[in-house]
């Protein structure tokens, strides 16, 4: 009796956790701080090592000044992405282990990096 009450306990929390992190919401606003236009948005988990699948932005752009929304499709639970940003100019940025989980904002500034709040 002291198992089975015990793997029931085992067997709540890691529900519970399981759901904590599905509840999550992984939205973003991406802001455009460089002179370029976003063309393309990837997004992998960190346990992905390569940038695939489709693009966030869908038919949009996010022109300079401007922000977008953006929702991975398929997160898999995951709070950890690595994202890639494509410019108009064919220029790449990566922005390595955000935290979508927490993270509301990621602002690019190109060059000069990234920064998440």
């Amino acid at each position: 009796m002291k198992k089975l009450l015990i793997s029931a306990v085992a067997a709540t929390v890691l529900g519970l956790t399981t759901f904590q992190a599905s509840a999550y919401q992984r939205w973003f606003d991406l802001v455009n701080d460089t002179g370029s236009t976003i063309v393309a948005v990837r997004a992998t988990n960190i346990d992905d090592p390569s940038f695939h699948g489709r693009d966030l932005l869908g038919d949009y752009i996010v022109r300079p000044g401007q922000h977008m929304r953006i929702e991975p499709v398929r997160h898999q639970g995951y709070c950890r992405f690595d994202l890639e940003l494509t410019f108009d100019n064919g220029a790449r940025q990566s922005i390595w282990n955000v935290n979508l989980c927490e993270a509301t904002q990621v602002v690019t500034r190109g060059e000069a990096g990234a920064f998440v709040v």
